[in-house]
């Protein structure tokens, strides 16, 4: 298929030559005839930058009829929220059905590891919450609700938790959760955050700076990583290959680490 020049503009707001990207692109077919890929995965094997990986999946989809998508679900758990799904990439024809069916298993048994992890995370927050303020005097919301995880208006402060590590806790993040408890139960109310990672400038303005003192942030005792409890340990191979690096946890540590956190707010 014959394809467009693109403009030098293109290659400058990406950061790399019209040459780089050619090898790039070339590299990224001959991946794709052997085995299916996301874009997470194209960045590792390639060692390039995320935003270039993309940028190569669009080109190479744009000249090539054959380059195909596939989108895999990242959860299947029944009444559960949609996350955002794996965009599977391959080559029409040429890259093995059987790659394309044994990487989508894969990726469905990580979603729904993932989800159940989350969930776990979330239960231990509640049950630490329940324990130092009381389940009468707080307010606790459903895991496939956008509402604040748990509220206590004791201490006029909403505690959140979450387990993403791939796409680490952004400004976006912090700011619709903090839009949202301002709306639901006013200015004055604290939001504190507990996660794995936080995308950089996220930790330079709320570790550092603390421009807005409404929002405190912690991290989780997982070296960054994934927070797998022990009863997935079988997966943490999967979750490695999959570029997703695992801590092994037990229920107890993180509740032992939610509950250090929630003692900074107790009067």
């Amino acid at each position: 298929m014959a394809s467009e020049p693109l403009r030098e503009g293109q290659f400058k707001e990406q950061r790399v030559s019209e040459e780089r990207l050619g090898r790039v692109v070339a590299d990224l077919y001959e991946l794709l005839v052997d085995e299916p890929l996301y874009i997470r995965e194209v960045a590792r094997r390639l060692k390039i930058p995320i935003n270039l990986a993309s940028y190569a999946l669009k080109v190479l989809r744009r000249d090539h009829d054959n380059v195909l998508v596939r989108k895999v679900p990242m959860n299947q758990a029944e009444g559960s929220l949609a996350w955002q799904a794996y965009a599977l990439h391959y080559v029409d024809g040429r890259t093995p059905e059987s790659a394309i069916n044994e990487k989508i298993a894969n990726l469905t048994t990580l979603g729904v590891v993932g989800y159940e992890c989350s969930v776990l995370a979330e239960r231990v927050l509640e049950n630490a919450c329940v324990r130092r303020f009381g389940r009468a005097y707080i307010t606790i919301s459903d895991y496939n609700s956008k509402a604040n995880d748990v509220v206590v208006p004791a201490v006029e402060a909403a505690f959140e938790v979450t387990v993403r590590t791939s796409n680490p806790v952004d400004r976006t993040y912090l700011m619709n959760k903090r839009r949202r408890l301002t709306r639901d139960f006013g200015e004055e109310y604290l939001l504190v955050v507990m996660a794995p990672r936080y995308r950089r400038d996220v930790e330079s303005e709320y570790f550092g700076l603390r421009k807005d003192k409404r929002i405190n942030i912690y991290h989780l005792p997982t070296r960054g990583f994934f927070p797998l409890f022990f009863r997935f340990w079988g997966y943490q191979s999967l979750f490695n290959t999959a570029g997703r690096p695992v801590q092994l946890v037990t229920m107890h540590e993180l509740e032992r680490a939610v509950d250090e956190i929630l003692l900074r707010y107790i009067e």
